[in-house]
């Protein structure tokens, strides 16, 4: 499956995440800088093959069908997840603005990221999963940042969503970039993350959650979110590590 759509980040949030993205403007990634965020984690799925997964109905058609295979009861919180999962990967309106796709496998993940970086070397940001974070939404201050030299400021980026078994959502982002941050909450707990920031906004939905937050428009600044748990980010490996480390 391989469509030409424009992410719509609150949509992506909800399949994502138990909370709201917590979007900041680019300036404010900076070492001492307060910010709050929500690192929970979804739930542990099984990571399938790609010879299993294809054998599966994954079309938004076939959303009773899936119920059914998965022992799923219609309403409930599980079958609210695959509803929205399908609409994400299938009724979302189209654009020329970027590729993405849903990968139900890690092979269709890597086949995604090879095809649409152009190149197999390639390299992946995660956050440790085994990692703990506080429960809900926290202040965290920044310690220490690490602006990444990103070849061509493009990267593929998946996002796990909520579904039966583990799913991707892909996209190919082009106008972005990338930190890697350290940050402690107020009980001292270190997080390693990966903060993205968004530099072309103009086409974004001026009533956009993130927007109508920070008091902004469309185009007024970058907007950087930081990685949820479950996030990949792949970029083309840089010839020489050119970045910069901001912590000074």
């Amino acid at each position: 499956m391989h469509n030409d759509n424009n992410v719509n980040i609150e949509e992506l949030s909800s399949t994502t995440s138990s909370s709201d993205t917590l979007f900041f403007i680019e300036k404010n990634l900076q070492v001492g800088m307060k910010l709050p965020q929500d690192f929970q984690k979804i739930q542990i799925r099984p990571i399938l093959p790609k010879h299993i997964v294809q054998s599966f109905p994954f079309a938004y058609e076939n959303f009773t069908d899936i119920l059914s295979l998965f022992s799923i009861k219609f309403e409930s919180e599980d079958a609210i997840d695959v509803k929205d999962t399908l609409h994400l990967c299938f009724k979302r309106p189209k654009s020329t603005k970027e590729i993405s796709t849903c990968a139900q496998s890690i092979e269709e993940v890597v086949d995604f990221v090879v095809r649409e970086l152009g190149t197999n070397e390639v390299e992946v940001k995660t956050m440790d999963k085994k990692m703990e974070v506080p429960n809900g939404r926290q202040d965290y201050m920044i310690k220490k940042v690490k602006k990444l030299d990103v070849p061509g400021n493009n990267a593929a980026v998946c996002h796990r969503i909520r579904y039966p078994y583990t799913v991707y959502y892909c996209h190919h982002q082009i106008g972005i970039g990338h930190y890697d941050v350290t940050l402690v909450s107020l009980a001292g707990t270190e997080v390693q993350t990966t903060a993205i920031c968004h530099y072309d906004t103009y086409a974004w939905n001026p009533k956009s959650t993130p927007l109508r937050a920070l008091g902004l428009k469309p185009g007024d600044s970058p907007l950087c979110h930081f990685a949820f748990l479950n996030d990949m980010f792949w970029n083309i490996k840089p010839a020489v590590s050119n970045s910069l480390d901001m912590a000074q």
